[in-house]
């Protein structure tokens, strides 16, 4: 995904999200408190509050917070790092009883059966 995708389209899920496992319990405590009241539940202006009213001004302080910390965010391609020593790292093959493979396996190779004309012989369809 590209810089901009993450920072519109992510950036949105992740409030949603987050307010979708919030409001409900918003609404419940609200009908725990208001036992007696008439008023319809309103799950989407519960989604609503709790996204202005308690995930931006989280976002916003950490924001401010990272930002003087000295976290930046840019535009630039990713930085590939480098390794200060070259190393090889060999892993020994095992097997499914964690005996080591050896690459020097004997294979046997039965010759077909021919018959009279010197054609293979068919058994089931296969030589």
């Amino acid at each position: 995904m590209s810089y901009l995708s993450q920072m519109v389209a992510l950036a949105i899920h992740n409030f949603t999200s987050a307010a979708t496992g919030i409001a409900p319990r918003c609404g419940a405590l609200r009908g725990i408190a208001r036992h007696s009241t008439k008023l319809p539940r309103q799950l989407l202006g519960d989604l609503v509050r709790v996204t202005y009213y308690l995930l931006l001004p989280i976002c916003l302080l950490l924001a401010v917070f990272y930002v003087s910390q000295g976290m930046i965010q840019n535009f630039l391609p990713y930085t590939k790092a480098k390794l200060v020593e070259s190393y090889t790292i060999q892993v020994q093959k095992t097997d499914d009883k964690g005996q080591p493979v050896t690459t020097n396996v004997a294979v046997m190779v039965q010759a077909p059966k021919l018959d009279q004309k010197g054609q293979p012989l068919m058994t089931n369809g296969v030589a």
